[in-house]
C-alpha cells in the first residue's frame, strides 16, 4: 500500500532492484519441463520490464528477448495454452514488434473474446500503430484506423471496468490522440470536443491512483491541448482557466514526487505557457508574475554537488522535448528548446 502513495518513486526503485535480483536467481539452473519454461520464460519478461523501469535500456532489451526465444519454443501448437500465447504476445508488444503481437491477440479472443487483459494490450498496440517510431511517418488515414480500432476496446473496457484507472487512463488518451489527428486536419471544434472528453477520463484516472506520474503528465498535456485549441478560436477566459489548470496539475506532480526532477522542468514551461498566454492577452502584472514563478521554479534547484547538477541536467533535458501527443507543431519554439538542450549539455560538463 505504501507505494500507491505519490513521491515514493526512491523506495520503488529499491524494490524493483530487490525483485530483479530475485528474478535472476530464479532463471539459473532451472528444470527443462513446460511449467517450469512457462515460468523462466515470464521471469525473463518482468526482468525485461523491472530493468526498463529502472533505466537500463539495453539489458532490459536482451532480458525481454530472452522471453521472446522461450515462449517461441512453447508455442507448438498442442500445449501453447493461454500463458504461453498471452506471454509471448507481451514480451512481442514489448520488443515494439506490433504485427506480430496483433495476430497473437486475436488468436486468445476468438477463443476467449472477453479477456480483458489480451483486449487491453491489442488497444495498446492499435495505439502505438497509430502513433508509429517516427512522428508523422503513419498516413493520417491509417492512424484514425488504428486509434478508432483502439478506441473501441478501450470503450467497452471502461464500461465493463469503470473504476479501473488504467482503462480510464489509456481511454482519455487514445481520445487526446484523436483529438490530434483533427487538428492536425484544422477541424479545431471536433478536436478541442476530444480533447475535453479524453480529459474527463484521465483526471478520474490521476485522482484514483496520484501515484502514478504518466497519468498525471497525460491530463497536463490535454489541458494544454485544450488551452491550444481554445485560445485558437479566441475563447480567451476558457484558454486562460485551462493554462492556469495545467500549472495545477504541474504544481502537484512535482511537490508530490520530489525524487523526479524532470517534472520541476515540466512545471516550468507550465508556467511559461502561461505567461506567454498572458502577454498576449496584455495581461502585463499577471504575466510578469507567471514569469518569475517558472524563473523560481529553476533557481529553487540545488546545483551544489555532482548529482545535483545531473538532477538540472535532467531538467533542462525536458524542457529541450516537444511535448508528446500536442496539438502543437513540433516545429515551435525550436530556439528555445535547443537553448534548453545546450543548457543540459553544459551542466553535464559541470557535473562530470
Amino acid at each position: 500500500e505504501l507505494l500507491t502513495v505519490p513521491g515514493m518513486q526512491p523506495l520503488r526503485q529499491q524494490l524493483l532492484s530487490s525483485a530483479m535480483e530475485f528474478y535472476d536467481d530464479f532463471t539459473q539452473d532451472r528444470e527443462n519441463s513446460r511449467e517450469m519454461l512457462v515460468e523462466l520464460a515470464s521471469a525473463h519478461y518482468r526482468i525485461g520490464v523491472i530493468r526498463g523501469e529502472l533505466g537500463q535500456e539495453e539489458p532490459s532489451s536482451i532480458s525481454n528477448d530472452k522471453s521472446i526465444e522461450l515462449f517461441e519454443k512453447l508455442l507448438d501448437g498442442e500445449n501453447d495454452g493461454l500463458d504461453v500465447r498471452l506471454g509471448l504476445a507481451k514480451s512481442l508488444f514489448r520488443a515494439k514488434r506490433y504485427y506480430e503481437t496483433v495476430p497473437l491477440c486475436r488468436e486468445i479472443l476468438e477463443a476467449n473474446a472477453k479477456h480483458a487483459e489480451t483486449r487491453s494490450l491489442l488497444a495498446n498496440t492499435y495505439n502505438s500503430l497509430a502513433i508509429g517510431d517516427n512522428k508523422g511517418k503513419v498516413k493520417i488515414a491509417t492512424a484514425l484506423e488504428y486509434h478508432q480500432q483502439s478506441l473501441a476496446l478501450r470503450e467497452s473496457l471502461v464500461r465493463e471496468f469503470p473504476g479501473n484507472p488504467n482503462y480510464l487512463a489509456q481511454l482519455g488518451s487514445t481520445l487526446n490522440n484523436l483529438g490530434v489527428l483533427l487538428s492536425r486536419q484544422r477541424r479545431t471544434r471536433e478536436a478541442l470536443a476530444m480533447f475535453q472528453r479524453g480529459n474527463s477520463y484521465k483526471a478520474e484516472a490521476y485522482e484514483l491512483a496520484p501515484q502514478t506520474i504518466s497519468w498525471g503528465r497525460w491530463l497536463s498535456i490535454g489541458l494544454k491541448n485544450v488551452a491550444t485549441i481554445q485560445a485558437q478560436l479566441g475563447a480567451q477566459n476558457d484558454a486562460l482557466q485551462s493554462y492556469e489548470q495545467n500549472v495545477g496539475v504541474r504544481r502537484k506532480l512535482a511537490f508530490e514526487n520530489a525524487a523526479v526532477p524532470s517534472l520541476k522542468g515540466e512545471l516550468h514551461q507550465a508556467w511559461m505557457d502561461l505567461a506567454n498566454y498572458q502577454r498576449e492577452l496584455m495581461l502585463t502584472a499577471k504575466a510578469n508574475r507567471s514569469l518569475k514563478a517558472a524563473q523560481e521554479v529553476l533557481e529553487n534547484i540545488p546545483r551544489s554537488t555532482p548529482g545535483e547538477l545531473f538532477d538540472l541536467a535532467i531538467v533542462y533535458g525536458a524542457l529541450s522535448l516537444p511535448t508528446e501527443s500536442s496539438a502543437e507543431s513540433p516545429s515551435e519554439n525550436e530556439t528555445e528548446r535547443q537553448r534548453y538542450a545546450d543548457l543540459a549539455m553544459e551542466t553535464i560538463a559541470k557535473a562530470i
